[in-house]
């Protein structure tokens, strides 16, 4: 029997390291990389045709769904395939940032534009902190707008684009994102609700430096009550697993 775990995240990759050392099971990796989709080292179709055909030749039993909530990407055509295929299927996400403390405080929206357009509106140049890093790129030019943000490029990456710079210093704990916001003179946090848990420092900073945090929604769809987004995702989904197998 064989799982197929999906995404590039860290959530996936906790999900292939718990079914490689605690499972005999095979354990398929799906995950994009630029536009390409692949499936265990096999070049694949990221259509609703080339998804259905990547869980029959690899005999796949259960889905695990572990994709970006803001990249849908394969997302939606894996979702399609495993119930034409009636394969068990779990939409997994970190935990949401709608239990943080402050965040009844927090301008919540639904959309990327307006996102750009609340946070613009309160500071000249804010901090950004999106993940995955490349929805800045969505952004294009963002008119020229400048901003700084939460954390240096790495090797993964896409390129940060021209409007966007590094910081100057790491932002690991709650007092280096103070110290950080402060030496910025942050007055408004761009953030989306990734569950990120290198984001959290900041928004903790954003209560003590009084900046304006501006935060995106997940999409509807990672919404629903069969997402799972408790902070024990991973457990949780491993029994789900194996109740239905």
């Amino acid at each position: 029997m064989t799982t197929l775990v999906a995404g590039s995240t860290a959530l996936a990759g906790r999900f292939v390291t718990a079914l490689g050392h605690g499972d005999p099971d095979d354990c398929v990796r799906l995950y994009e990389k630029g536009t390409r989709l692949l499936v265990a080292d096999v070049d694949a179709d990221p259509t609703l045709d080339g998804v259905r055909a990547a869980l029959l030749q690899h005999s796949v039993k259960v889905v695990i769904d572990a994709n970006d909530p803001f990249l849908d990407g394969v997302s939606p055509a894996l979702e399609a395939a495993a119930r034409d295929l009636d394969i068990p299927h779990r939409r997994v996400a970190p935990p949401s940032f709608e239990d943080h403390p402050g965040a009844r405080r927090w301008h919540w929206v639904d959309t990327l534009h307006e996102a750009i357009e609340a946070t613009w509106g309160a500071a000249a140049a804010p901090v950004v902190a999106l993940t995955p890093m490349e929805l800045c790129a969505s952004l294009g030019s963002n008119d020229g707008r400048g901003a700084v943000a939460h954390r240096r490029a790495t090797p993964v990456d896409q390129p940060f684009p021209a409007w966007l710079r590094e910081p100057t210093r790491p932002v690991r704990t709650t007092t280096e994102a103070v110290a950080f916001m402060e030496h910025e003179s942050a007055t408004a946090l761009l953030v989306n609700d990734s569950g990120d848990p290198r984001v959290r420092p900041l928004l903790y900073a954003s209560r003590l430096t009084g900046a304006e945090v501006v935060m995106l929604r997940r999409p509807p769809r990672w919404r629903v009550p069969e997402a799972d987004t408790t902070g024990k995702a991973v457990v949780a989904t491993l029994r789900w697993r194996a109740s239905v197998l």
